[in-house]
């Protein structure tokens, strides 16, 4: 197998690898309702904001997640570190994470569970992980939301399922 390559940012808090394609299947579950009926939600303690900082700018240390987008570097981060830093807090979001080793070639988790939240009017921004995704929600709306998924998971469980057909 070829070397995976690196890329280290100024502050060294964070190194991107980018590795050769492989040929067989990420790992995790990607059946959604597998995934759906063994769902539970878990809040990660704190409130957190997203920034934008210009390409090249050191990193601080203690970020929860890093995007790099053509504008700039978006920042997932606590507001007191971005209060800290003297950075804007435009919105002040809870962090959901759907306890379940979801593929990353899954189909229909992030629909499955976006669509309860938009039609209860709760914004949802979604960061996918190698074993789960994560949710940020308004802090103001978390519980709703977290009611709202964990009775997704609940009326899955209960629902019998005809046996999948082989793709």
């Amino acid at each position: 197998m070829a070397q995976a390559s690196a890329r280290r940012y100024p502050a060294g808090e964070l190194t991107l690898l980018s590795a050769p394609m492989k040929s067989e299947p990420a790992p995790g579950e990607t059946d959604l309702d597998a995934m759906l009926g063994s769902l539970t939600i878990d809040r990660r303690p704190g409130t957190f904001t997203v920034v934008s900082r210009p390409e090249g700018e050191e990193m601080v240390p203690g970020f929860e997640a890093v995007i790099k987008e053509r504008e700039g570097v978006s920042i997932v981060l606590s507001v007191a570190q971005a209060s800290a830093e003297g950075w804007p807090v435009v919105t002040e979001l809870a962090w959901l994470t759907l306890a379940v080793h979801s593929s990353l070639e899954s189909v229909g988790l992030t629909a499955a569970v976006s669509a309860p939240l938009a039609d209860a009017g709760i914004a949802c921004n979604v960061v996918a992980g190698y074993y789960h995704d994560h949710l940020l929600i308004p802090v103001n709306q978390v519980e709703e939301a977290t009611s709202l998924l964990e009775g997704l998971a609940t009326n899955r469980r209960r629902v019998p399922r005809p046996p999948r057909r082989p793709r």
